[in-house]
């Protein structure tokens, strides 16, 4: 999964996705202390609006392309 996604983010981004560890609360931390591989992957809202999400209309665009190529990569109709 995390080498589909890769390349499905290179293909649409032209750049590899960073790394790092995230300040939010998500199940892959539970998991990963069990040996459970996991992934977190998604758009960066940047800075929060009053309402708490801020994700420009692109930045959904480009994260279904990426989505829609992973899926494509993992299902093996695409390379």
């Amino acid at each position: 999964m995390i080498a589909a996604i890769d390349a499905s983010h290179q293909q649409v981004k032209g750049n590899t996705p960073e790394r790092g560890a995230v300040l939010w609360g998500s199940d892959a931390s539970v998991l990963t202390r069990f040996g459970i591989a996991t992934v977190n992957y998604g758009p960066s809202s940047e800075p929060r609006d009053a309402e708490g999400e801020k994700v420009e209309i692109n930045t959904l665009l480009d994260m279904t392309r990426i989505y829609t190529l992973a899926a494509a990569r993992i299902c093996g109709v695409a390379s």
